[in-house]
C-alpha cells in the first residue's frame, strides 16, 4: 500500500529533517525575544543606585506621613481611561496637594502617561490619560503639600 523508501534516502532525510526543525525553532526563539521592542533599560540606573539608601529613607518619611493612597483606572471607551486617585489620612481626605502621575507599564520603561491630577473632592483627584488597553499597569504617585511629599508606586489592573 506505502512505498517503502530506501533507507539511503530516509535516514539522510531525517538528519535534514531534524536539522530543518531545529532551524525553524530557533527562528522562532529570535523573533518573539526581539519583538518587545528590545531591551528595557532604566534610564539613569547608576545615580539610582548611588542614591540608593537616600530613596530608602525617603521611604520611610512616606511611612511616617500616614497618608494612604488608592488609586483606579476607570477606562471610557475612546482609548482614553481617568486615573481616580484618593489620599487619607485617618480617614479623612487629604486636602491642598499638588498631585503628579506617570502611567507605566510594567514591561517597559517609556511611561504611557506623565501629569498632574486635578482636585474632584476633598482628598479625591482625577486625570485623563490615554489608554489603549486593558491590563496591568504602574501608577507612580508624587503628591506634594508644603514640605510635606509623597511618592509611591501603586500596580493596578485595567478591566472592562
Amino acid at each position: 500500500m506505502f512505498a517503502r523508501i530506501p533507507p539511503h534516502i530516509f535516514w539522510p532525510g531525517m538528519v535534514f529533517a531534524i536539522l530543518g526543525m531545529s532551524v525553524i525553532a530557533n527562528v522562532v526563539l529570535i523573533v518573539n525575544a526581539t519583538s518587545d521592542g528590545g531591551p528595557q533599560i532604566v534610564p539613569d540606573y547608576y545615580s539610582k543606585a548611588v542614591h540608593w539608601d537616600e530613596a530608602r529613607g525617603e521611604e520611610a518619611k512616606v511611612a511616617d506621613l500616614g497618608w494612604d493612597a488608592t488609586v483606579r483606572i476607570e477606562p471610557s471607551g475612546d482609548d482614553n481611561g481617568y486615573i481616580h486617585l484618593n489620599f487619607e489620612k485617618d480617614g479623612a481626605g487629604i486636602e491642598g496637594l499638588e498631585v503628579g502621575v506617570t502611567l507605566r507599564d510594567p514591561a517597559k520603561i517609556i511611561p504611557v502617561f506623565v501629569g498632574p491630577a486635578a482636585p474632584a473632592a476633598p482628598g479625591r483627584y482625577v486625570t485623563k490619560t490615554p489608554l489603549s488597553r486593558f491590563g496591568v499597569f504602574d501608577v507612580e504617585v508624587l503628591a506634594i503639600r508644603g514640605n510635606e511629599r509623597f511618592h509611591d508606586v501603586i500596580r493596578v489592573e485595567v478591566v472592562e
